[in-house]
């Protein structure tokens, strides 16, 4: 009796088993065909969930329009179906990130939520963080070997702050950069032999073991080149050797190897450049190096078609430019070219006469002479010319001449500064008016701010300024400046395209007319005056993914003039704020001063900005700044949002609180592999010149867009 109730008892068991088993197989199935809609991550305090989703393999859905753009284009995205087989993978995966940051005691399971009716799945971690690792030694084997002068520098590495968790990165980081510091140093060969983490579970410390095998310390043998191409009879061997400028006898350093490669690159003569140690032919203590050298073709003619919106006008142009590499030996670069754009470009080219009223466009001719070295010194050096000719039907033309000298001096990589230039610019400037566009213009003026008045006063009044705008500078403005400046910029970003750590700093440094004055070329040149430009860019280490960036920005800019009226400073000197770089509510140059004066030499500019667009021609005074957050997509798209504030003041005494112009707006962005390009919608969330509530104005008074290449900051 017992045997058959036990039997029975056997078959009901496995009657359920099988029937659990059952069901359990086809629920599986069944969620096989779910799409995976939400990773849920909980008891992440120190790790954020965005970069744990990064690095698991499991995906969420994505969107139902990217999913039914990509049922007919390329575009878009497929649906993602949960997976149970990857949820180990995940796991583990999740294990790392929690180990490369000292978490060697995690824990982590899984459950998940399926909701039947929508067919769709969330995928649930649980994680019991449990206390991080901390230092408790660093033991560095092989460093014996380094040369004593160098051994104090080598060990300043190692300075191990035990109160501080264990962190991967930090390791990392650690054997770069002092690697690179060996191979900065002659030790051309060396390497980390083994990296060996040590792990106390009951102290919560870790011991740190780095094994470096440094080998020999090597010298520079000889630099020899491998030339190829077409044109690799006419650029003589010596001259490359001069631009990668490495000399017998010098230590071996891996840095002067790319900046060697870098110069190369920079002069336009080769297609490809790779500049590199020969190991197979040490002898001893020497290397020698090796520079092998396409090179492509070194005269160029290149025709262009180009469009543009100068003058707030649609312009159709075309271009032709020569070019004439390696120009008298030592890698110069010839540049001549020119250009020609006008609203109907077949009237220019069937009649050219800039003296036609009918005619509004403009010509332009330069040429400019580039070499990569000064004094025997690697300074990039660019001397240009040029001559502008330019004509508004009936109303103005203009003659612009001018040149510019730019020194572009090569900087160490480990200093705050990465990059120096000085530069003089000079320009003369020649206008011709009409006398219809000036009196059009005053009276446009004067109709708009000073509405009301009878039409015989604003009559009189426009005759009365036309007159004295005529006895001050009569149809003629004939204007001379120069500039001398000095520019520092460093970047200490992790990213150039996309940076989401770091900062990077500039100043700008330029005496206008001053030089002009020491010579004494002009007695009594006026204005002089100096102007100062500095602008910063922080990003926050808000979040761990490299597709998530937090930045802000700032920018000050003054001028003074010690001489002379600052009135007199030409207007493509001054500050303006409003564009695409600048505050994206406003347009170009829209955010000035209020009108205080005329210049003694009126520009076309000038007169446009303060009787046209009702502004003042600049401003002396300058602070704006941006915060952004960016998100990066589908590797090339992204999304910001952004809030920009600023604006120009006559004086910085003239600076008050509620004069600053804020915006606000989201962008678009597309990210090539050189440049992003961008999208920016903005409104005027507080106009200084406007300040009713924002839900009284017309939309389209308050907005703007922009369209732009590379990131505002």
């Amino acid at each position: 009796m017992r045997l058959e109730i036990k039997t029975k008892i056997k078959h009901l068991l496995i009657g359920l088993l099988f029937f659990f088993s059952s069901v359990t197989s086809i629920t599986g199935q069944e969620i096989y065909d779910y799409e995976l809609d939400e990773i849920i991550f909980t008891g992440n305090e120190n790790i954020s969930s965005t970069l744990l989703e990064e690095s698991i393999i499991s995906k969420t859905t994505p969107g139902w329009f990217l999913q039914f753009v990509n049922s007919f284009t390329s575009f878009g995205e497929s649906a993602v179906y949960f997976d149970r087989t990857l949820i180990p993978l995940d796991i583990d995966a999740i294990k790392q990130v929690y180990w490369a940051k000292g978490f060697f005691q995690v824990e982590i399971t899984n459950s998940i939520q399926v909701d039947s009716s929508s067919q769709i799945v969330n995928l649930i971690y649980n994680i019991a963080e449990n206390d991080p690792f901390k230092y408790n030694s660093l033991q560095v084997n092989g460093a014996d070997e380094v040369n004593e002068y160098l051994r104090d520098e080598f060990w300043s590495f190692f300075n191990l702050d035990t109160s501080a968790v264990y962190s991967q990165a930090e390791i990392e980081r650690l054997q770069s950069e002092t690697l690179n510091f060996l191979k900065n140093n002659g030790y051309m060969l060396s390497e980390i032999t083994n990296s060996e983490v040590k792990i106390d579970t009951i102290k919560n410390k870790v011991d740190v073991i780095l094994d470096y095998q440094l080998r020999t310390k090597y010298f520079i043998k000889e630099v020899r080149v491998n030339k190829k191409g077409v044109g690799k009879d006419l650029v003589d061997e010596e001259l490359i050797k001069e631009i990668v400028n490495i000399k017998p006898e010098d230590n071996y350093r891996i840095d002067n190897l790319r900046d060697a490669q870098v110069r190369l690159y920079r002069t336009n003569i080769f297609s490809s450049a790779l500049v590199s140690g020969i190991v197979a032919d040490t002898t001893g203590r020497y290397v020698p190096i090796l520079v092998s050298a396409d090179i492509g073709r070194l005269h160029e003619i290149s025709p262009d078609l180009f469009f543009n919106n100068e003058d707030n006008s649609f312009n159709t142009g075309i271009g032709l430019s020569f070019s004439k590499k390696n120009f008298l030996g030592g890698a110069r670069k010839l540049t001549i070219s020119t250009s020609v754009a006008a609203r109907d470009i077949t009237q220019f080219l069937t009649s050219f006469s800039l003296s036609d009223t009918n005619f509004f466009g403009y010509a332009d001719a330069r040429v400019k002479l580039e070499q990569p070295f000064l004094f025997g010194k690697t300074i990039n050096t660019a001397v240009e010319t040029y001559i502008t000719l330019q004509k508004r039907r009936n109303e103005w033309s203009a003659t612009l001449t001018g040149g510019n000298l730019t020194f572009n001096f090569e900087m160490p990589k480990y200093t705050l500064f990465n990059g120096m230039k000085t530069f003089f610019n000079i320009e003369n400037e020649k206008y011709f008016f009409f006398d219809s566009y000036l009196y059009n213009g005053i009276e446009s003026y004067l109709r708009n701010n000073a509405a009301g008045l009878p039409d015989s006063i604003i009559t009189q009044t426009a005759e009365a300024l036309f007159n004295a705008i005529k006895s001050q500078n009569g149809n003629e403005s004939n204007a001379t400046n120069t500039i001398l400046g000095l520019e520092l910029t460093s970047n200490k970003t992790n990213d150039y395209l996309f940076p989401t750590r770091g900062f990077t700093l500039g100043f700008r440094f330029e005496d206008g007319n001053g030089l002009r004055s020491l010579y004494g070329l002009i007695s009594n040149v006026s204005p002089l005056y100096y102007k100062l430009v500095s602008s910063g860019a922080y990003y926050f280490p808000f979040s761990d993914s490299k597709d998530i960036a937090y930045g802000t920005k700032i920018r000050l800019g003054y001028i003074h003039a010690y001489r002379g009226d600052v009135l007199n400073v030409p207007i493509n000197q001054r500050f303006y704020a409003g564009g695409s770089n600048s505050n994206r509510g406003w347009g170009q140059g829209d955010l000035a001063p209020e009108f205080t004066g005329i210049p003694d030499n009126l520009t076309v500019q000038e007169f446009e900005t303060v009787f046209i667009r009702n502004l003042a021609a600049g401003g002396f005074m300058l602070v704006e700044g941006s915060l952004e957050a960016r998100y990066r997509f589908l590797d090339n798209l992204g999304i910001a949002l952004f809030t920009d504030y600023g604006n120009v003041w006559e004086h910085y005494t003239d600076i008050q609180f509620n004069q600053f112009a804020v915006a606000a707006g989201i962008g678009f962005r597309y990210y090539s592999e050189i440049v992003p390009f961008r999208l920016d919608f903005a409104i005027k969330a507080y106009d200084p010149k406007d300040r009713r509530n924002l839900f009284k104005k017309n939309f389209w008074d308050i907005f703007q867009f922009h369209i732009g290449i590379g990131e505002a900051f």
